[in-house]
């Protein structure tokens, strides 16, 4: 097998690895629900035996051990005709964890490597022009990722993790050309040294002959790394001379420590959101789409005197450009219920932290929904599911002093009504003190205008949604700050007609409906200043923003200006080279129908979601920036159009 056809295999195995993680989670949680069911556990196995089968043909051995794991144990089960204990379901979820971070780990790889192979590339095309020659490549290392740490490392990284410290691994890429690989890769452990803790290298700095002479060996070192220092710092630390590319990956201390010690945090709970197309393909459609909208306009505006055949074909390709819009619409919908069935480990993982029994029913969830908004409502979703298990379902000594079944139930209940998408997220739990919540708001100094449309729950729900007001006595891992509801509201409050409400009764629970308008797409912009006036970015085309741009411009073929290889803009247009650089210290890196470009700013603002719906775009003076109207409201920014780069 040639290297482009294992590529091509390595590349399906970053994918399907993905679809294996989803359904190894979902299955385990039935299974927790079916112990005794023969088919999850042939699923499972199957599962597990695929894994480690694609792992071990791409010689991925760390991978394929941790499927084994998996595999072994359930074998042994079924041979016993037996059912997996808690203590194995939590050896189970924290051996996927492991695959998992494992598999991020090498995305950040795969995607470091083709950066550099790119870069790598464009200098060997230049090296021979001017020299014809071009060198060997250095010999290919194999893929590392989880190394071995001993008994002083592992006490060093318990340490930093009761310090809440972040844990991150550093790669580094040298030059194939660098004359000391060993002196070099020893500098950046020296700076890194500096600034973090190092507790592991790969590899190791003994200083023993064989190994400095031992070139390839220090090419591509590897730091494991504990503190609290911005990415930014650890970037100037190691790059240094002849270094050609570094990747800083987070990192998890249970996958070290082999438990799971560490809080989840909300964004690792939040699923990905897939069709039978990658989302950013689909995104990549949409931009297609809508460039060729542009275009047709400008056709019938430039061709309007036109013979009546080219009126007749501007009509058709108009039409066909509509289907098409219509077609990618079709082809961005996903089910609700394939979204929210992933939040079953949530509500497992969070229970079993505060020793309760709690189950996720979910409940007329067949219910089709734009890609983008089910991201936004899993996301809400994710809130209202912790609130329920910290503050809504008792413990299960107080649920059998309330002769109630000790497991809790949490329900997830969808549907459309008059034009309207309802999500409810209900428990059957403890239900709310009204009162306690009144006095956390009145310690808070919170007074609510009570209007005589005001019922008992609407005023109980200002007071929740309220920044900071909680019952929990002291904030922790799992509640106590008071900000998950105003997240919530304030996400609601940003649709024409959305609205939360509460329903609650003493000892039977508490129930959360989310009312928002059906059919919508959320688009994420990004706000920015240049000079006196504001525009707003899709952030779905945003690569990176680079708030202190360094290094110096130069000059295109055609005079236009370049930074990094990138050709620079500001919202008035494309740049040209001058011996005078911009004022702009602030970029914005954008991506679209595969060309790239750099947008200068004088300020970055902030993020903005709104349903595409409720905006309403004019031409404005340049094709490429356009007035705003939100829910027909004239907006305070101008949308500045990602085709600016593709003209």
């Amino acid at each position: 097998m040639n290297e482009e056809q294992k590529g091509s295999l390595f590349t399906t195995f970053l994918q399907d690895s993905e679809l294996f993680i989803r359904e190894f989670n979902r299955d385990l949680i039935e299974l927790e629900k079916q112990p005794r069911s023969v088919d999850l556990m042939n699923r499972l196995f199957r599962t597990a035996h695929s894994l480690k089968s694609e792992a071990d043909y791409l010689d991925l051995p760390e991978i394929a051990q941790e499927a084994h794991r998996i595999e072994t144990a359930l074998e042994n089960i079924k041979y016993t005709h037996s059912f997996p204990t808690s203590e194995q379901f939590d050896e189970f979820f924290v051996c996927i964890d492991r695959i998992q971070e494992m598999i991020e780990l090498l995305k950040n790889q795969y995607a470091m490597k083709k950066t550099a192979t790119r870069r790598s590339s464009l200098l060997g095309q230049a090296a021979r022009v001017k020299t014809g020659t071009e060198k060997e490549p250095p010999a290919k290392q194999a893929i590392r990722l989880s190394p071995h740490f001993n008994d002083f490392e592992k006490v060093l990284l318990r340490e930093s993790m009761e310090r809440n410290e972040k844990f991150f691994r550093v790669g580094v890429e040298m030059d194939a050309d660098t004359s000391m690989p060993y002196a070099k890769a020893y500098l950046i452990l020296s700076n890194l040294e500096q600034i973090v803790q190092v507790v592991h290298t790969q590899p190791e700095f003994s200083g023993d002959t064989d190994q400095i002479d031992n070139r390839e060996l220090f090419l591509e070192p590897v730091f494991y790394c504990t503190g609290d220092v911005r990415e930014a710092e650890i970037y100037k630390a190691v790059n240094v001379d002849q270094v050609k590319s570094i990747g800083i990956s987070p990192l998890e201390y249970r996958s070290i420590l082999e438990g799971p010690k560490k809080e989840r945090t909300t964004e690792e709970y939040q699923p990905s959101f897939n069709v039978q197309i990658d989302g950013g393909a689909l995104d990549d459609l949409n931009s297609y789409v809508d460039e060729l909208k542009i275009r047709a306009h400008r056709l019938k505006r430039d061709l309007s005197g036109g013979s009546d055949e080219i009126k007749r074909q501007l009509i058709i390709l108009t039409d066909l450009v509509d289907d098409l819009e219509k077609f990618a619409r079709k082809i961005s919908l996903v089910q609700l219920s394939e979204i929210l069935q992933y939040h079953r480990r949530l509500v497992r993982d969070q229970a079993r932290k505060m020793d309760k029994d709690v189950q996720l029913v979910l409940k007329n969830c067949d219910i089709t929904v734009d890609r983008r908004a089910a991201e936004l409502i899993s996301e809400m979703v994710v809130h209202l599911l912790r609130n329920a298990v910290v503050h809504g379902i008792e413990s299960p000594v107080e649920r059998t002093r309330k002769n109630k079944r000790l497991k809790g139930t949490i329900t997830i209940e969808a549907s459309m009504r008059n034009g309207q998408l309802q999500v409810s997220v209900g428990d059957d739990g403890a239900g709310i003190d009204q009162e306690k919540i009144r006095q956390a708001a009145y310690e808070k100094g919170v007074k609510i205008k009570e209007t005589g449309e005001m019922d008992e729950m609407s005023l109980l729900m200002s007071y929740l949604v309220y920044p900071g007001v909680s019952t929990h006595g002291d904030a922790d891992a799992q509640a106590g700050r008071g900000f998950g509801l105003d997240i919530v509201y304030q996400k609601v409050q940003q649709f024409e007609g959305g609205s939360i409400s509460v329903s609650t009764k003493p000892g039977e629970g508490t129930t959360f409906s989310i009312r928002l308008p059906s059919g919508f797409s959320i688009i994420p912009l990004l706000v920015a200043r240049y000079k006196q006036k504001m525009y707003a970015l899709p952030a779905k085309y945003i690569e990176r923003e680079i708030t202190d741009i360094s290094g110096s411009y130069s000059a295109g073929e055609s005079g236009e200006m370049l930074w990094d290889g990138l050709n620079v803009f500001t919202p008035e247009g494309r740049l040209f080279y001058t011996d005078t650089p911009p004022e702009q210290s602030i970029g914005i890196e954008i991506s679209y129908l595969k060309k790239k470009a750099l947008v200068l700013v004088d300020e970055i603002l902030f993020r903005k979601e709104v349903p595409e719906d409720s905006m309403t775009l004019y031409i404005a003076g340049s094709p490429n920036v356009h007035k705003m109207d939100l829910y027909g409201v004239p907006s305070d920014f101008y949308y500045l159009s990602p085709s600016m780069v593709a003209t």
